[in-house]
């Protein structure tokens, strides 16, 4: 379900879950495990196979989880997302497609994301996430995005998101385009970086827990699981 590529240069992560490549406790763990592997100082790009980069977390599975176990999965989840914040040199997203949710989380999470296409779909699903989010992703939308956070509810193309925001750059040839980057660091984006990580982590610290509270207790609202499984039954049809 994942595939790493390392070289010199570079770490490339391909998430290969298909259809979606989207995120289950086994993915999850996976994605942690290779986190540390990694250099911590090399570049890490991050993409997806076949046409979607991340539809998220995998509600077919999510939605017949205990709440013990569910727990375990968002713990995990943002333990990765966590990682990739803590990681010293530059992280990248590059979009192979539409990136939903949880997918559109992680885009985030990077320094940079880069894209080809400025049709993909991109946002949060405002049906099944519109009242709450879990920490990490919240802590992510209210550092990054201060009061625009809200914009994000609704999925929209790539060129609504990048005039407004300057959340995407744009390449025929993002890898191309990164490589070019890399090599032209210096100290002032580590400088920045570090700002930037110390603020998202001093917000998860102070808000973390009521966040992911509020997030697990609307989580099973009654409402909430019927919207829930009104998506899953539209997925499968």
């Amino acid at each position: 379900m994942i595939k790493i590529k390392k070289n010199k240069q570079y770490n490339l992560v391909v998430l290969s879950n298909p259809p979606a490549n989207t995120f289950n406790i086994d993915l999850l763990n996976d994605l942690c495990v290779i986190m540390k592997s990694v250099n911590n100082d090399k570049p890490l790009l991050i993409t997806g196979e076949g046409k979607i980069f991340s539809a998220g977390i995998d509600l077919f599975i999510a939605n017949e989880l205990s709440k013990k176990d569910f727990k375990n999965l968002i713990v995990s989840f943002e333990s990765f997302l966590i990682q990739i914040i803590n990681h010293k040199g530059p992280t990248y997203t590059i979009l192979n497609g539409p990136a939903i949710a949880g997918g559109f989380i992680l885009s985030i999470t990077t320094d940079y994301c880069y894209s080809n296409n400025v049709n993909y779909k991109v946002g949060l699903n405002q049906n099944i996430t519109r009242l709450s989010l879990p920490s990490v992703p919240q802590s992510l939308l209210k550092t990054k995005y201060e009061n625009d956070y809200q914009k994000f509810w609704e999925i929209k193309q790539i060129i609504e998101f990048d005039f407004n925001n300057r959340i995407y750059q744009f390449a025929k040839n993002p890898l191309k385009e990164i490589i070019k980057k890399i090599e032209n660091f210096d100290n002032s984006f580590y400088e920045q970086k570090e700002k930037k990580q110390i603020k998202i982590l001093n917000h998860i610290k102070i808000n973390g827990k009521n966040y992911n509270n509020e997030f697990f207790r609307q989580w099973w609202l009654d409402e909430t699981v019927k919207l829930r499984e009104k998506e899953v039954k539209n997925l499968k049809t």
